[in-house]
């Protein structure tokens, strides 16, 4: 039996790494799923993600009900038609805190989610570079993070 647990979060796919972006409502989980959007990543679910465990791999996928949707503050639910993917293996976990600044080097933080500790990360999704920092983050984890075989994430 496979458990599955629904979470108030964003989720997109960049290199093949599942990104989940938490956060309170209005935070910016949207803008900054829609901001890495536009540099590459696939939209897996924005505003409710399905998490399941699969060959101990954190794997994200968005609810039926909402799938290929993104809510963008002023312009209301947007369907997609493109830049979407079906589900995501997840290795990082961004946690939106906007005007707060960050520590210059924070301690290492994890999230333990349905048992799987995913790296965690507090980042203003407002910030100019916030983007950059999160892509060149996952270019630098990608070399030692095991992305599981299409089947185990199927």
């Amino acid at each position: 039996m496979v458990v599955e647990r629904c979470i108030h979060a964003s989720c997109v796919s960049y290199d093949g790494m599942g990104v989940l972006i938490t956060g309170d409502s209005g935070t910016g989980k949207s803008s900054m799923a829609a901001g890495l959007m536009s540099h590459g990543a696939l939209l897996v679910s924005d505003d409710q993600v399905v998490l399941s465990v699969r060959q101990d791999q954190l794997i994200a996928r968005a609810p039926e009900t909402i799938k290929g949707k993104m809510e963008l503050y002023g312009l209301g639910v947007i369907g997609l038609k493109s830049g979407l993917v079906e589900r995501a293996p997840i290795g990082l976990l961004f946690h939106c805190t906007p005007m707060v600044k960050p520590e210059r080097m924070p301690e290492r933080a994890v999230r333990h989610l349905l048992d799987i500790a995913v790296p965690r990360y507090e980042i203003d999704p407002f910030h100019p570079y916030s983007l950059a920092k999160v892509r060149l983050l996952v270019q630098a984890m990608a070399a030692s993070w095991h992305k599981p075989s299409e089947k185990a994430a199927g």
